[in-house]
């Protein structure tokens, strides 16, 4: 028993960190006084921990964190065996549905969903053997958040709406606020955006009456998404504050990062690139001070654009080359198509159009991989763009035509009209040539 779980963290961190792995286990078992090869169950927990620091130190906060869970959920599946040998009494049921709740919530964070909602669906199970009417409820939120993360909303807003009717049964008050959240969420996915709206703000009168500030700054952050989707961006700004002068008060460092890069967005999205940059800057600064690698790339990435519309090309090329180096390493690759995608587009603004072509072909081979089909009618567009001023025309035509396909199946209106009046000067100087 000792030498398989040993095995399986060893193996799980190589897996994960390579030769780095394989050095963090040697150091943390030998610092628990354990060694290597000896490592047990009981060692487990306090390892997961340890683990966590050494690998945020190395490479940020979201690799720790999957690391760890990876750790904890050979944990959790040991205590879970152990509760099986016992006479299984309404203490040890109670036990077993805490531990797959938990052990849902870890496989859910590693993104086996299917994992997951067999361990969910298990929990509910014995919760209504025993009547434990707190348990059925976590139960019902937990199997609805699963299929909203896998886009199941019909599904999510069944067990939603279930859970709901419960809460408001048995006067679970607490609940009732992420489950309005929850509604929210639904809403917002199917494109209801005043629903959302509704929804979030009946969340928020119940977190204001309770004086719940964490779920408070998480409701204000969520409107302000919403906001800015519904192109109402001043009313975007005004909450994303709202949420970060409470988490500014905490210890929510990735949150409040989060946040300072959204606030840019926003301003992008209103055109005030001076201001998109400062917040940009400011979330690149918290993002490298707290170690938070992939959220200090995307901050890299926003400012180089921004960069590109105020017309310092210099400062755009350095923050877009950084971001790649790091989306890389990060092993994000829709990230770094859309790095990618962006140099392109710097150099297009240059004038640099073999430059540009090269690197727009990298994100365009990247995001066909990955099917994203929106992002790849923008690269498409620019793509055509460089091969029109390399008269290209033939190419460019081509690349356009299928931007215009995928805009036209999306409903992106706006984004089709651009293309058509680019493709009317390419037909023509294709005829001509």
């Amino acid at each position: 028993m000792v030498k398989e779980v040993s095995h399986k963290v060893r193996e799980t961190l190589r897996k994960e960190l390579g030769d780095l792995g394989e050095s963090i286990y040697e150091k943390q078992c030998w610092d628990l006084g354990v060694p290597p090869s000896e490592l047990g169950y009981e060692n487990l927990d306090t390892l997961s921990d340890n683990v966590f620091e050494a690998v945020r130190y190395f490479m940020g906060v979201s690799k720790a964190e999957k690391v760890k869970n990876s750790i904890r959920r050979y944990s959790l599946l040991n205590q879970l065996s152990n509760v099986k040998t016992q006479k299984e009494g309404f203490v040890e049921i109670i036990k077993k549905c805490k531990l797959l709740h938990e052990l849902g919530d870890v496989t859910l964070s590693l993104g086996n969903m299917d994992e997951s909602w067999k361990h969910y669906n298990k929990a509910l199970k014995l919760a209504e053997e025993v009547e434990k009417e707190e348990l059925i409820l976590e139960g019902m939120i937990n199997i609805g958040h699963c299929h909203l993360e896998i886009g199941e909303l019909d599904d999510a807003e069944t067990w939603i709406n279930k859970a709901f009717d419960l809460s408001e049964r048995e006067k679970f008050r607490g609940k009732i606020g992420d489950l309005f959240d929850k509604k929210g969420i639904i809403s917002w996915r199917r494109g209801k955006f005043e629903h959302a709206e509704n929804y979030f703000k009946k969340a928020l009168a119940l977190y204001e009456e309770m004086n719940d500030k964490n779920a408070l700054a998480v409701c204000y952050s969520s409107l302000g998404d919403l906001y800015g989707e519904m192109e109402k961006y001043d009313k975007s700004i005004k909450f994303y504050e709202k949420a970060d002068e409470i988490f500014d008060k905490s210890d929510k460092h990735y949150k409040r990062t989060v946040l300072r890069m959204n606030t840019g967005v926003v301003y992008s999205l209103k055109k005030d690139w001076e201001k998109a940059s400062e917040y940009y800057q400011q979330s690149r600064e918290m993002a490298a001070e707290h170690r938070f690698p992939n959220m200090e790339a995307w901050s890299l990435f926003n400012l180089g654009e921004s960069f590109i519309y105020m017309g310092d090309y210099e400062s755009a090329e350095e923050a877009l080359l950084r971001s790649i180096e790091m989306l890389k390493e990060q092993q994000d690759p829709f990230g770094e198509a859309g790095a990618q995608i962006k140099y392109g587009q710097l150099f297009v603004e240059k004038g640099e159009y073999e430059k540009a072509a090269r690197h727009l072909k990298k994100g365009i081979e990247k995001l066909e991989d990955l099917g994203i089909p929106r992002y790849l009618a923008d690269a498409f567009h620019e793509l055509g763009k460089a091969e029109k001023e390399l008269k290209e025309f033939e190419k460019a035509n081509q690349h356009m035509e299928r931007a215009l396909e995928i805009y036209s199946r999306l409903g992106l209106d706006d984004r089709r009209e651009n293309v058509e009046e680019d493709l009317e000067e390419v037909t023509k100087l294709l005829k001509q040539s």
